[in-house]
Formats: C-alpha cells, structure tokens, sequence
C-alpha cells in the first residue's frame, strides 16, 4: 500500500481553501499520515485559521508518532537544516 506523508503547507493551504477533498480523492485508498509535528503546527494555527479544524479532524489522516531510530535520526537531520522559531517542525 502506498503511504502519503503531508507537511502542514499542503495540508493548511486546502483547508483554507475549502479543497481538501481534493487530498482525499488523490490519495484514493493509500494511507496518509501527518506527523506529530505537523499535528502541533496545526493546532497553533486553528486560532488564526479555523479551517484548519478541518485537517485535524479529517478522519483520512493519522498522526505518526515518531518511534524508531532511523526515524528520529531522519528527523534529527530534518530539524538541524529546517526547523526555525517553530515552524516547520512537522517535516520529519
């Protein structure tokens, strides 16, 4: 089966559009994960944009918790390039 990671720019841009739908029919039955990272990163931003509900309780995503070595090394490196005053933290 075919997994899809989302980063919250995606995810946030067709929430506020109203086009999430769209995701959802791309990915067809393949999995779609957000990680727990992108979940804070949305979370933060639900104040300011309450569309952005919509992506937390879409029912086709799942949050992935990072547990194993080489996906907190992965991620590790992810965040020593990117991550800056909080944001982008959901690429990992």
């Amino acid at each position: 089966m075919t997994t899809f990671v989302f980063d919250t720019g995606p995810l946030s841009h067709m929430a506020i559009v109203g086009r999430l739908d769209v995701l959802r029919t791309v990915i067809a039955d393949s999995r779609a994960l957000i990680p727990e990272g992108v979940q804070a990163e949305l979370l933060r931003g639900v104040e300011a944009q309450p569309l952005l509900q919509d992506v937390l309780g879409a029912t086709w995503l799942t949050v992935h918790r990072l547990e194993n070595a080489d996906e907190l090394a992965s991620y590790a490196s992810f965040a020593a390039r990117l991550v800056e005053g909080g944001r982008n933290q959901g690429g990992g």
